[in-house]
């Protein structure tokens, strides 16, 4: 993994923790809302995986953001 990968899913990580806060979701909630098992949004915060592209889209769909804001080239949210 390169350096600009690894920033990018760091932030990523601390972008969804942050919507996760800002929206007051534990993980059960946003697993159950999302379809994403606990298990699976607990080891991206974690840092033990990295979502697939299906997973990140789920997650962008959701909290109403693009994947650039997700993934911190942007600060706008959509």
């Amino acid at each position: 993994m390169t350096e600009k990968s690894s920033k990018h899913n760091e932030l990523m990580r601390k972008r969804i923790s942050n919507l996760m806060d800002e929206y007051d979701l534990s993980k059960p909630q946003l697993s159950r809302d999302t379809g994403i098992s606990e298990g699976g949004i607990k080891y991206i915060l974690n840092k033990e995986c990295n979502p697939t592209a299906h997973t990140i889209s789920i997650l962008c769909n959701y909290f109403g953001v693009s994947t650039d804001y997700l993934f911190g080239n942007t600060d706008k949210r959509n």
